[in-house]
């Protein structure tokens, strides 16, 4: 659910768009694709980043999934832009980010430009909610007074009759 709303958020910004539910191919293609991209920029483990002879080693599969990575990445990031422009084109797209590049006439950007600053949108999100995710849990663990005021809330908002009791 974490993946989905970051991804939403993403595509919200950037295309205007939204995936509706967690069953849809798109949602996994793209949680697949940006997981394993993400991997490949680990500043642990992908050795080949600093040493550069080990992308040219037969036993390194690394290179090979990262092209299969960028190639399939290239198809959904393709498939985002050329629905955005057909909303753009039919009058039913919403306010975006990647829209006002599109309608702005000063810009003249190529495919690949627009496909750029499409990765960074998607892939911020994506890349940054599980380091997010780890810190707000220690903070947590550590700040039971931050979690008696989330209680707090949760019960001022659903009322007392809430299922289950006080987790702490």
């Amino acid at each position: 659910m974490i993946q989905r709303l970051s991804l939403n958020l993403s595509l919200t910004l950037n295309w205007g768009d939204r995936i509706g539910s967690l069953d849809d191919h798109l949602f996994d293609e793209i949680t697949e694709c940006e997981e394993y991209i993400s991997r490949f920029r680990s500043t642990t483990g992908n050795l080949q980043d600093y040493i550069p002879i080990l992308r040219y080693s037969p036993i390194n599969k690394n290179s090979e999934k990262a092209v299969e990575m960028r190639a399939r990445r290239d198809v959904y990031l393709r498939k985002l832009n050329t629905e955005l422009q057909a909303r753009i084109d039919n009058g039913t797209d919403r306010p975006c980010i990647q829209g006002n590049v599109l309608k702005d006439p000063e810009a003249k950007l190529s495919e690949e430009e627009l496909i750029s600053i499409s990765l960074t949108m998607l892939s911020g999100g994506l890349d940054t909610i599980t380091t997010t995710l780890a810190w707000a849990v220690a903070l947590l663990s550590q700040r039971p007074d931050i979690q008696e005021k989330g209680w707090q809330e949760i019960k001022k908002a659903y009322g007392d009759d809430i299922s289950g009791t006080n987790p702490y």
